[in-house]
């Protein structure tokens, strides 16, 4: 199991990967963090594009208030 691993005596060692090789983090934040955490943020065109799922729900939502505009214009008063 990935991890740390608590051996004989007391003694904390490092686990093995499980699957394939891991490559050992180049700064303090690629630890903490992750590789790729400290990379640039996107742009606006990027978050907001459908195929990103936060697009995607911005869109859904812009959509259906925009439906609901409609529909309740079109009812009687």
């Amino acid at each position: 199991m990935a991890g740390l691993q608590l051996g004989v005596n007391g003694v904390v060692t490092g686990g093995k990967p499980m699957y394939g090789t891991i490559n050992a983090p180049a700064t303090a934040s690629e630890a903490a963090f992750g590789i790729g955490a400290t990379a640039p943020a996107p742009s606006m065109g990027t978050i907001l594009h459908p195929k990103n799922g936060f697009g995607l729900a911005f869109w859904s939502g812009v959509v259906s208030i925009g439906l609901l505009v409609v529909i309740r214009k079109s009812l009687p008063n």
